[in-house]
């Protein structure tokens, strides 16, 4: 028994020194083995708590032994207030220690993050060739200096309307293809639950899924006759999205707490939730733990070619910025790009299971060794702490054989490589540098801060829709034209590459 206590004790001091999951500041170490330190980049898996210690260790090793690199992970909720103000926090200061993380990587440029040229070409050949030249293009600057790793790049799958299966068969109406029957289909389902509403996470997702009912080109910028790149906001027919939306939303239609900060689980878990109109994974990931959590049975289905008076009405997600980078603190940034490499190699997706779910044959494994996609998770003791490898080529190789979450990673198989199902925007694989933009326009962060606060206002109805014209003098009384000047600047740049 003493010598049981004394193993635990001995344990316990291992993990108060090296885990930054316990909130404890890293130890340094001169056994001249790289250290990393990792921000989580997915967190499905993560509990505040973090792996059982005495795994967390045992993968850490495991690790070392397969890359050369002790990596150190962080359990944290990523969404939360808390976590973005550490990171924040830690980019300014470098306290805590983070080495990758996720992030704008047109903001920390040249400021906290570093660039990756030399990186990928000497130590980073699997990451370079997980994605295409156009994703790489998107991650570099007008210096041809890149930054990061592409999180999401070109996404065809993220933004279907959902609709309660069970009130759609309770009110007897067929699931609507045009977006012309989705009101009357919410009505219909009214009849069945008056207080059946449209939810969203937020109003920038809502664009995605609905306006290209009413502007021709999607969610996204347009050029005009003279070839200048003009806003949305100027565009035809988004003011008829706006107001629509309003009316929406002043008849209770759209749940009153869609565009401010709000908790969407306990929402849909009322079970009021009769169409969804936002992120995917909100109904392929957390439905399901809200079934295992909360005994919900209701479930949500789309039409994949939801169509409208200028034909698809889906605009397919093209995000640019957000990058898996290395800081400008991390101590070995070659250590942090074999840790990369080694979970980015899309012939081997073992590695990056590995980081996620554990050791091979241990911990998890592939439910059919002859056709490796569909994988079993054994327990949870580590959660994923290691993890650094997220996005396309790497999450469409691999989907766990489980209730829980076989539905979300199916879906982005099936969906995230297709771009048959939504419109592409004129410019959706230009990269509009955020940070040149700012230091180029005085204006520009004003007329983005009077863009989300007047948008919000309007599709509350706290503005009346016959001000319209007048905001948009108002934009163009702040720097409009200057703004227009920049994004065409941009845009022709992209384009001569």
């Amino acid at each position: 028994m003493y010598k049981k206590l004394v193993l635990i004790a001995v344990l316990l001091i291992t993990v108060l020194v090296f885990l930054p999951a316990t909130g404890i500041t890293e130890k340094e170490t001169d056994d001249g083995i790289s250290d990393v330190y990792i921000w989580p980049v997915l967190g499905g898996r993560m509990s505040s708590d973090g792996s059982d210690p005495a795994k967390y260790i045992e993968m850490q090793e495991y690790i070392l032994e397969q890359t050369g690199v002790r990596p150190h992970g962080y359990a944290t909720d990523t969404t939360s207030s808390d976590a973005a103000t550490k990171v924040n926090l830690a980019l300014a200061s470098g306290e805590p220690r983070i080495d990758i993380l996720q992030v704008d990587w047109t903001v920390h440029k040249n400021k906290s993050i570093i660039r990756l040229n030399d990186l990928l070409a000497e130590h980073g050949q699997n990451v370079w060739n997980a994605f295409p030249k156009q994703v790489w293009d998107a991650m570099t600057d007008e210096n041809g200096d890149i930054w990061g790793i592409s999180r999401t790049g070109i996404m065809g799958h993220t933004y279907f309307s959902w609709f309660q299966k069970e009130l759609l068969e309770e009110a007897a109406v067929p699931l609507p293809t045009n977006f012309n029957d989705i009101l009357p289909t919410l009505l219909a389902m009214r009849e069945v639950n008056s207080n059946a509403v449209i939810l969203t996470d937020k109003f920038s997702r809502m664009k995605n899924v609905w306006v290209g009912a009413f502007v021709e080109g999607g969610n996204g910028n347009w050029l005009d006759s003279d070839g200048n790149v003009q806003l949305i906001q100027t565009a035809d027919g988004y003011r008829d999205f706006i107001a629509t939306i309003q009316d929406w939303y002043v008849k209770g239609y759209i749940h009153p707490e869609s565009f401010i900060s709000h908790d969407n689980n306990e929402i849909i878990k009322t079970g009021n939730v009769a169409i969804w109109a936002g992120w995917y994974s909100r109904m392929t990931g957390h439905l399901a733990n809200l079934r295992k959590a909360a005994s919900f049975n209701k479930s949500y289905i789309f039409p994949e070619r939801l169509m409208g008076d200028y034909g698809l009405v889906t605009t397919n997600l093209s995000d640019m910025k957000n990058a898996i980078a290395i800081t400008k603190y991390c101590e070995d940034p070659v250590a942090a790009m074999k840790l990369l490499n080694w979970q980015y190699d899309t012939k081997n997706p073992e590695n990056v299971l590995t980081a996620i779910y554990g050791i091979q044959g241990e911990d998890w494994d592939w439910s059919d060794p002859n056709d490796k996609y569909f994988m079993e998770s054994y327990n949870e003791d580590y959660l994923g702490e290691f993890n650094v490898a997220a996005g396309g080529p790497i999450e469409i190789l691999y989907a766990p054989y489980n209730e829980l979450f076989i539905a979300h990673y199916t879906h982005i198989r099936d969906y995230s490589n297709d771009l048959s199902n939504g419109k592409l925007p004129m410019d959706y694989d230009v990269i509009y540098d955020t940070s040149i933009a700012k230091d180029n326009v005085m204006s520009w962060g004003d007329i983005e801060k009077m863009i989300e606060e007047e948008e919000t206002k309007f599709i509350m109805g706290v503005r009346p829709m016959g001000e319209w014209d007048q905001f948009i003098d108002q934009l163009k009384a702040i720097g409009y034209d200057d703004v227009v000047a920049e994004y065409t600047r941009q845009y022709n740049f992209r384009k001569d590459l």
